[in-house]
């Protein structure tokens, strides 16, 4: 976890500007026992001692802006999905998908495997629903079930097969793919996967299933107010 923690602090220290010492040596072969001898105002150490965890093998990975490749979350995603054989399990509380993942569902879908969303029902942006709205109905054209949660839902999760489970900060839209520093931890451990999809259906069973009736009614005025909204998806 080593990683972890450096990245939090040099993400802290990189905006705080504080401490710019610290943040020298941790871009160094500082060791845990030399970054555990700095102290907060507070007296309270920068890092945690060393707590006990199970064995589950963790791929940390990081991206941002300032990295030639930013794309990298989004890359292991699209390689991870694509190699799909049964299952695609995924929460978010966006969904405007950039035009390689988009692709990589309707493959997936097409391909027979199980492509399930869970999305917000209730969503903190009105834009950013109806930039959402038409890929949600092209996808589901292809075979993908989207299910609206009852309110709105923060979780960004990404089972694939049950075997390898990601979580982090990255949203299914180009900011997180392109724009935004993220970091996702994928696991590759059936038995830790097991306990996201039991927390995946836990959500997907009290929520709502987007079906075809929902797009069929709508007015032209509405999808009209949703391709507009669309156009910004790359800024969202």
């Amino acid at each position: 976890m080593q990683f972890l923690e450096k990245q939090f602090l040099v993400d802290w220290y990189t905006s705080s500007t504080k401490n710019q010492k610290l943040l020298e040596e941790i871009g160094s072969d500082t060791t845990k026992q030399q970054l555990e001898c700095y102290n907060t105002d507070n007296n309270a150490s920068y890092l945690p001692l060393r707590t006990k965890t199970e064995n589950v093998p963790v791929q940390l990975i990081s991206a941002g802006p300032d990295e030639p490749k930013d794309d990298v979350i989004r890359d292991a995603l699209v390689h991870t999905i694509s190699r799909a054989k049964k299952s695609v399990y995924i929460e978010s509380p966006y969904f405007t998908p950039d035009t390689v993942f988009f692709s990589t569902l309707k493959i997936a879908a097409l391909s027979g495997v199980d492509v399930q969303v869970v999305i917000p029902g209730d969503w903190d942006k009105w834009y950013v629903k109806k930039a959402a709205m038409p890929y949600i109905r092209d996808l589901q054209a292809y075979g993908v079930k989207f299910w609206f949660y009852p309110g709105f839902i923060h979780a960004k999760m990404f089972i694939v097969d049950e075997t390898i489970v990601t979580i982090g900060s990255t949203n299914v839209d180009n900011r997180s793919f392109s724009l935004h520093f993220e970091l996702n931890a994928f696991f590759y451990s059936k038995e830790f996967c097991r306990k996201c999809v039991d927390m995946f259906f836990d959500d997907r069973n009290i929520s709502e299933p987007v079906t075809a009736d929902y797009f069929k009614y709508v007015s032209i005025f509405r999808y009209a107010s949703w391709n507009f909204c669309k156009l910004f998806a790359p800024l969202m």
